[in-house]
């Protein structure tokens, strides 16, 4: 048997991965973004100095950049527990990423079509699909109950049509604090022949993201809110992604996702970096003694021990403020 894992964080550790804690400043403003791995930033530096051709070359310095781009994805996409790397598409941030599937999803609805926002989501899950009414695209919104601040289901139900074609919500609303049951969302929508996209930034920071469980059909958030570079992410199943028109150059075909919905291209040496955001997880699991046996299972013990660690951390805000 796999000996119990210790339940205190070993903040020692943690601290020595990211440097800007080693100096004066005491960082209130993760919410915007958080500190930078030092490994983030080692390897976008090794990347720029010694692999920043372009891809798809026969020599050997483009074959080697074109493999740390891929392994970039494909660390992010286990990261979140895709299916494959090709689900996940990356861009500058998830505004832009969600305003992107926004107009990609516009070209196969047809007026009259429906799609539901929440009143407790970030803007960046709102305008994009409010703004579709310009197409004659019909909004509903979800609201949350003013007595417990919590989106109901049995309030979802009613909003959804024959003609509805997506739900978009958050995971954790970043006003409010609220944690969406994602998973029990995704059944209802899905029995009502729909899809749903959920805004993650304000989860992903804290807990283990696993989207194949919770059977979504689009997941966004921010990497440089989990200890990454300025760059976002946005999953999609598969077959999604293949039957969306394409939103980059008009030579591409449907099939090369996720370029197909990275206008220009994606960012090498961001991509490249994304390596050390799984390998922080893994090391940190690694470091309080975790089973190895199980490739999955190291993410799982990392994002306990924050767990743990944050519930610590919010039971003594509680006491002082009731006192």
């Amino acid at each position: 048997m796999t000996a119990a894992l210790p339940r205190t964080l070993d903040l020692d550790f943690v601290r020595q991965q990211f440097p800007a804690l080693a100096g004066d400043w005491v960082f209130f403003d993760n919410a915007g973004g958080s500190q930078t791995l030092a490994t983030v930033g080692d390897r976008i530096r090794d990347y720029l100095l010694s692999s920043n051709v372009q891809l798809g070359a026969s020599y050997a310095v483009s074959q080697t950049s074109g493999e740390r781009v891929a392994e970039g994805t494909a660390a992010i996409a286990d990261y979140i527990n895709a299916a494959d790397p090709s689900e996940v598409v990356l861009g500058g941030s998830t505004s832009l990423l969600l305003r992107i599937l926004a107009l990609s999803l516009a070209q196969t609805w047809q007026p009259g079509d429906e799609v539901i926002v929440t009143n407790s989501d970030h803007e960046a899950n709102i305008s994009p699909w409010v703004d579709l009414g310009d197409r004659g695209i019909r909004v509903k919104f979800w609201n949350v109950n003013p007595d417990t601040l919590d989106l109901e289901l049995d309030d979802l139900k009613p909003l959804l049509s024959d003609r509805t074609r997506l739900v978009a919500v958050t995971h954790a609303s970043n006003v409010l604090g609220t944690v969406n049951p994602i998973q029990a969302i995704a059944a209802i929508v899905h029995d009502h022949g729909a899809m749903i996209c959920v805004d993650g930034v304000a989860y992903a920071p804290h807990r283990l993201i696993d989207v194949q469980a919770w059977d979504v059909d689009f997941y966004a958030f921010s990497l440089y809110k989990t200890y990454g570079p300025h760059q976002a992410l946005l999953y999609g199943k598969a077959d999604h992604w293949r039957s969306l028109p394409r939103f980059n150059h008009y030579f591409i075909d449907g099939d090369s996702f996720p370029y197909k919905f990275q206008p220009g291209n994606v960012n090498f040496e961001m991509t490249y970096s994304l390596t050390a955001l799984r390998d922080y997880v893994v090391d940190l699991a690694n470091h309080h003694g975790a089973d190895r046996s199980d490739s999955r299972h190291p993410i799982n013990t990392a994002f306990q021990l924050m767990t743990d660690h944050e519930a610590v951390l919010g039971d003594r805000l509680l006491q002082f403020l009731n006192h």
